[in-house]
C-alpha cells in the first residue's frame, strides 16, 4: 500500500511506467474509491492484440478475442487521522495524460463518491463514467472467462491474488462478495478495468467469427421481399411555383375563437330578422 504525495507522482509509480513510445495505447483505468477504512483501488489495463479461440473440436471457426494485461494494480489505505483525498486521486489520474502523455481511454468509477470526479474529468475532455461490479454479475464472469483461457497477464501482486483467491458467490444475491473481514478493492478494481478494456468500441469492431482463411464469417443478411404496386413519388412544386389556394397556416385559439363567436352573432341575427318579417306579415 502507499500513499499519494503532495509533490506530484511517487517514485515507485514513475519507475514503473513504460516507455515512452509504448504511452499512446490506448489505456482503461478503473478507480474503486474509499474514504476511511477501505482501500482505495486503482487498476490500469490496455489490450495488448486479439487471440483466436476455436470453437470446438471439428470446427473450422475461431473465436477472436482480446488479450488484456493489467499494467499496475495500486492500492491507497487512508490515514486513521485523515481521509483519502479524492481530488489529490483525480489529479494523479489526470496527471498520467498530461505530463506524462499516456493515452488516457476511460476513467471509470465505481458508484461510491464518484459524482464530482466523473463531471471534473468529463469537463477536461476525459471520457468517464460508473462502472458497478455489484450490480450485475457480468464483469467478474468476463474476469473468470478471460482467466481461464489465459488471456489476461496480470503484474505480481500477493493482495490482489489474495483477494481473487478468497472471492465468493452469493446465489441468493445473485452478486460476487468479499468473506467476512476481507475485502475485494483490488479485485473490484482489475475487473472492471479489464471489463471496458473488452467492451470499449475498438476491441468490439475486431472480435468476431473467423474461418481457417482468415476471412470473417458473418450472419447472411436475411432476404427481404420486394415491394409490390409501390407508389411513385410526386414531386410537389415548392417556394412560389405552389398553386394559390387555402392559407396552410393554422389559426391560433384566440383567432378561432372570434370566428366561432361571429358566426354565432350571426346565425343569432339572421334568426331574428326572420322573426320580425313574419311578426309585421302577420300583423298586416
Amino acid at each position: 500500500m502507499a500513499d499519494l504525495s503532495r509533490h506530484g507522482m511517487p517514485v515507485w509509480i514513475r519507475d514503473c511506467l513504460p516507455e515512452p513510445e509504448d504511452r499512446g495505447i490506448p489505456r482503461f483505468i478503473h478507480v474503486d474509491l474509499s474514504l476511511n477504512h477501505d482501500t482505495c483501488g486503482i487498476a490500469i489495463a490496455r489490450v495488448a492484440g486479439m487471440v483466436h479461440e476455436g470453437l470446438r473440436e471439428g470446427s473450422s471457426a475461431v473465436e477472436t478475442q482480446p488479450e488484456i494485461v493489467v499494467e499496475q494494480v495500486i492500492g491507497l489505505m487512508p490515514r486513521r487521522a485523515r481521509e483519502l483525498d479524492i481530488a489529490e486521486v483525480r489529479s494523479f489520474l489526470v496527471q498520467l495524460r498530461t505530463d506524462f502523455g499516456f493515452n488516457i481511454q476511460v476513467i471509470s468509477y465505481d458508484g461510491y463518491q464518484s459524482a464530482e470526479s466523473i463531471q471534473m474529468l468529463r469537463r477536461i475532455g476525459i471520457q468517464s463514467w460508473q462502472t458497478s461490479v455489484d450490480r450485475t454479475n457480468e464483469p467478474y464472469q468476463h474476469l473468470r472467462t478471460a482467466l481461464y483461457g489465459g488471456r489476461i497477464a496480470l503484474m505480481p501482486s500477493d493482495d490482489l491474488q489474495e483477494e481473487l483467491i478468497k472471492l465468493e458467490y452469493h446465489a441468493e444475491q445473485d452478486r460476487i462478495d468479499h468473506p467476512p473481514r476481507g475485502s475485494k478493492d483490488l479485485a473490484d478494481a482489475v475487473c472492471a478495468a479489464v471489463y471496458e478494456a473488452a467492451q470499449s468500441r475498438a476491441v468490439r469492431a475486431d472480435r468476431g467469427y473467423y474461418d481457417t482463411g482468415g476471412t470473417p464469417v458473418r450472419r447472411q443478411a436475411r432476404q427481404r421481399p420486394a415491394r409490390v404496386n409501390r407508389p411513385t413519388r410526386v414531386n410537389r412544386p415548392q417556394g412560389g411555383e405552389r398553386p394559390a389556394g387555402r392559407r396552410t397556416r393554422r389559426k391560433n385559439l384566440k383567432e378561432e375563437r372570434l370566428d366561432r363567436w361571429r358566426r354565432e352573432w350571426q346565425r343569432r341575427f339572421e334568426t331574428y330578422v326572420e322573426y320580425e318579417k313574419t311578426r309585421d306579415e302577420e300583423e298586416s
